[in-house]
């Protein structure tokens, strides 16, 4: 009987302990109310750029980006793009979207001044383009045709 007893705690103490630990696991997904995205299978946090005035702007003029964060950046329709780092202080790494699938890669743009004397841009039109820290592309082992999940 006694035996019965104990295995009957252990097999509670069990489902007790994997249920606290699931809530907690849902409740801290479900705490990410923000705009981010899994790139790479890494959870970033995005800053949206919708309208020009915040595209623009951008990233300029900050002093740094943290490594699991982004600026991304959502155009009306799907163009050619081209951007420069006018007022960076900071490296960058862009990726180039068409929906969710990565269509253009650009590693390590470094920062420009006033008057940037050169644009990046990907080889075909896209809808959105993700600014991350420089590394990212690598640390993240992106690749063309890669996609991401956006949650915005």
């Amino acid at each position: 009987m006694k035996k019965i007893t104990y295995l009957s705690l252990a097999i509670f103490s069990v489902i007790l302990i994997v249920s606290v630990l699931l809530k907690n696991n849902l409740h801290s997904q479900d705490s990410l109310s923000g705009p981010h995205a899994i790139v790479g299978g890494q959870l970033i946090r995005l800053e949206l750029a919708k309208t020009s005035q915040e595209q623009r702007q951008g990233l300029s003029g900050r002093s740094s980006l943290c490594s699991d964060c982004g600026m991304l950046f959502i155009f009306p329709t799907k163009r050619m793009q081209r951007f420069w780092m006018k007022n960076m202080n900071f490296s960058l790494d862009l990726i180039w979207l068409d929906g969710e699938k990565i269509v253009g890669l650009s590693r390590d743009l470094p920062p420009a001044g006033e008057a940037p004397a050169e644009t990046y841009g990907a080889d075909q039109p896209v809808d959105m383009v993700l600014e991350m820290k420089a590394g990212a592309i690598g640390r993240l082992n992106l690749n063309l045709g890669d996609k991401i999940i956006l949650k915005i």
